[in-house]
């Protein structure tokens, strides 16, 4: 994906307005979702009432994290204000949300590409942040363990993975790339290619191969065309608060996908990186380092400082006593 970082437009960045993507710009069988609603309520997002088994604690749990439409309140890299994402509310808590597609997209038409941004507010310890897409008919016929797709970042601890698994996991990647653990937002891209597969972070290659390649991806002779896609969602256990979505591209454009990313991701990512900048220098100010400890021989020049001065000043009065004194 060519987007590229003007390191000497990045003066300028703090003078940028949020504006939304003119979705005109893109084939009317694309989908791309911006979060431009009041609140959750009100968009086509959906909680799920569903439960999910817990395998630590062998039972039926319902889906209790919360979600809400929000800009970033991140002490390290706010963004643009106005610019509202999807955000996980909750820490330690299962969260499930999905919507459908105003149309469904084609997965086969040659080319298939899914991006979209996260951003980690706060730091990161154990969570999943990966997109899941469904081929389900209606709602009632959606479930989470039966996707075309599933994709995006998987952290926990010191496992860290981008996640890319097709057909309910039967295709999957034999060695995933790793995911950015840092408060930025983060562009991820995964595009299928005439059977040539490639993911992008930033823009950048960080995986690239062909997906019917066994050394490359497990199960490869598995791999079909991807159904058309309906809808889109997150099924995410998180142990950390404040991780936000943003920016969802689904459809069958290298070039609408670099667009995008140029025009939303980037600009955004090139203030975030001045402000988390002014964030570290401003933590130097408040906090300088401590000077370090005297040396034996700075205490004995001190004491030898201290020793002359104490009689600079008695010397004076000792003459002045005697002197009356003589009187």
């Amino acid at each position: 994906m060519r987007i590229y970082l003007f390191s000497f437009l990045i003066p300028f960045v703090f003078s940028l307005e949020y504006q939304l993507f003119d979705t005109s710009q893109l084939s009317p069988s694309s989908f791309f979702e911006q979060f431009d609603y009041e609140t959750l309520k009100s968009s086509p997002w959906e909680l799920s009432k569903s439960k999910k088994f817990d395998e630590g604690r062998k039972e039926m749990m319902a889906y209790e994290g919360e979600w809400e439409l929000k800009d970033s309140d991140s002490k390290v890299a706010r963004g643009l204000d106005g610019d509202k994402s999807l955000t996980m509310m909750s820490r330690a808590r299962h969260h499930a949300i999905t919507r459908f597609l105003d149309k469904e997209v084609s997965g086969t038409n040659g080319v298939f590409v899914v991006q979209y941004e996260v951003k980690f507010e706060n730091s990161i310890d154990c969570s999943g942040s990966y997109i899941k897409l469904f081929s389900a008919e209606s709602p009632e016929d959606l479930s989470f363990d039966s996707y075309e797709v599933m994709f995006g970042p998987d952290i926990c601890s010191t496992s860290n993975s981008i996640k890319m698994l097709l057909h309910d996991g039967d295709v999957s990647l034999k060695h995933p790339p790793m995911a950015r653990k840092d408060e930025l937002s983060n562009l991820y891209t995964l595009i299928i290619d005439n059977g040539k597969l490639s993911i992008r972070i930033n823009g950048q290659v960080a995986k690239a191969g062909n997906i019917t390649n066994p050394r490359f991806v497990k199960n490869s002779s598995k791999f079909t065309n991807i159904e058309p896609i309906t809808a889109i969602g997150f099924e995410l256990w998180s142990m950390d608060a404040g991780i936000s979505f943003n920016n969802i591209y689904v459809g069958n454009s290298i070039e609408e996908a670099e667009l995008i990313g140029n025009s939303t991701w980037k600009p955004k990512y090139e203030l975030e990186v001045v402000q988390k900048r002014e964030y570290r220098n401003n933590l130097k100010i408040k906090h300088p380092p401590a000077p370090p400890p005297k040396s034996f021989d700075d205490l004995i020049e001190e004491e030898k400082i201290d020793f002359l001065s104490y009689w600079y000043l008695i010397f004076p009065l000792i003459f002045i006593a005697i002197f009356f004194a003589s009187r």
